[in-house]
């Protein structure tokens, strides 16, 4: 059975990539959006945006906050809430002129925010103190 901590830094790797993913997703959507036509696709643009900002926010749950509770460090904290509040901000709020940019600065908080919870984790680890 997995230890708390493979749990953690598992959440943390598929937060990461759900991050990744989504900022992939608005950097590629303009070109998808010309070709959807041929395509004859039907899938929603706003479950997209729904799905993959689910993923965030859980894997930010699943990964970072259980991390904090066992490391403390507040600098874990601050990059994942500022993120998370640009992805949601882009995602439900924002014209789609400017959702590029803020959900590309969101996302990279937020996988800035993984690496760090995994640094400390190791650290918790090896009862370093960094």
């Amino acid at each position: 059975m997995p230890t708390r901590s493979q749990v953690i830094k598992a959440a943390d790797v598929l937060g990461i990539g759900a991050s990744g993913l989504c900022a992939i997703h608005c950097l590629v959507m303009p070109f998808v959006i010309s070709a959807l036509p041929f395509l004859g696709t039907g899938v929603s643009e706003e479950a997209v945006h729904w799905s993959l900002a689910g993923f965030v926010v859980t894997f930010c749950f699943m990964g970072i906050l259980p991390g904090y509770f066992q490391h403390h460090k507040q600098r874990v904290l601050y990059p994942m809430l500022c993120g998370l509040t640009l992805v949601l901000l882009a995602t439900f709020c924002l014209e789609e002129a400017m959702e590029l940019p803020v959900i590309t600065l969101g996302n990279a908080l937020i996988i800035a925010s993984h690496f760090l919870n995994r640094k400390y984790m190791s650290c918790c680890n090896d009862n370093c103190r960094a």
